[in-house]
């Protein structure tokens, strides 16, 4: 038996090993698992302090309900991107599976059957905002005969809609909740119907308001559970379960009041 091997034999002989290892030695490790995506839609203008959008070098909306939706889906695999539409546009990219999930209450949705939804992330509380020098007392809606009621244009209020229809009470409207506000501070209308936290919030981070000069009615004109709504064009029911399961646990743990008291803990 010769002491080594011919250039050419000894080439062969490598390359042939080569073809048998290689293959081997590459199933022997997985591939990591891929990192998929999920799409939100939210608007441009956010609703602070649930959406708020982009700050400066930041790639997506923060907030309440974004954090908590990218805190749990980070841990179930999934990468949060979210996208800017108006509210009737998201409701149809949902629909038809162009984007993912937005943020919405059933009670808010003409047809909520047509999305698949999250458990409840947190209850919202509209309230009427006014002048705390004009306070304003009432027990039921008929209680704010003659008054003018602010809304943002679009929104709607089932405990309020009937005497706006007969002009019981008088509706005005507006594209934002700020410019209520100062329709209030300025004395063109009695009081804004809104969100507490988001008036709240709006108060604190303007300089245009004090918080010293608005004060909230005790009795609320609506409330309802803020969830996610998602698109039945693609199966997320596991993704669903999975984010139910993760939401009860940070509840349970206190780690999803850390996250509320972010944004909520300086408001009264």
């Amino acid at each position: 038996m010769p002491k080594y091997l011919p250039p050419l034999t000894a080439f062969l002989t490598f390359f042939f090993i080569a073809i048998l290892v290689v293959p081997a030695h590459a199933d022997n490790h997985e591939k990591p698992p891929a990192i998929r995506t999920i799409v939100i839609s939210t608007p441009s203008t956010g609703w602070p302090p649930y959406i708020i959008p982009p700050q400066k070098n930041a790639d997506n909306d923060t907030g309440i309900m974004m954090e908590v939706m990218e805190t749990i889906s980070n841990r179930i695999g999934y990468h949060m991107n979210t996208v800017h539409f108006p509210e009737k546009r998201s409701q149809l990219l949902l629909a038809e599976g162009r984007v993912d999930a937005y943020a919405k209450a059933k009670e808010w949705v003409k047809n909520p059957c047509l999305y698949s939804w999250t458990d409840p992330i947190v209850t919202t509380t509209d309230v009427l905002v006014f002048l705390k020098k004009k306070p304003i007392q009432f027990q039921t809606p008929m209680d704010l005969s003659g008054l003018n009621i602010g809304i943002v244009y679009g929104f709607s209020y089932p405990s309020l809609d009937p005497l706006f229809d007969k002009a019981i009470i008088k509706c005005h409207t507006s594209k934002c909740t700020k410019n209520l506000l100062l329709m209030v501070q300025r004395g063109h209308i009695h009081a804004a119907a809104t969100n507490r936290h988001v008036a709240e919030w709006i108060i604190k981070n303007n300089s245009e308001f004090s918080t010293t000069d608005f004060a909230y009615s005790t009795t609320p004109i609506g409330s309802a559970p803020y969830r996610f709504a998602f698109s039945k064009n693609r199966n997320w029911t596991p993704f669903i379960k999975n984010f139910n399961h993760e939401l009860a646990s940070m509840k349970k743990s206190g780690e999803f009041e850390k996250i509320l008291s972010r944004y909520t803990k300086t408001l009264p």
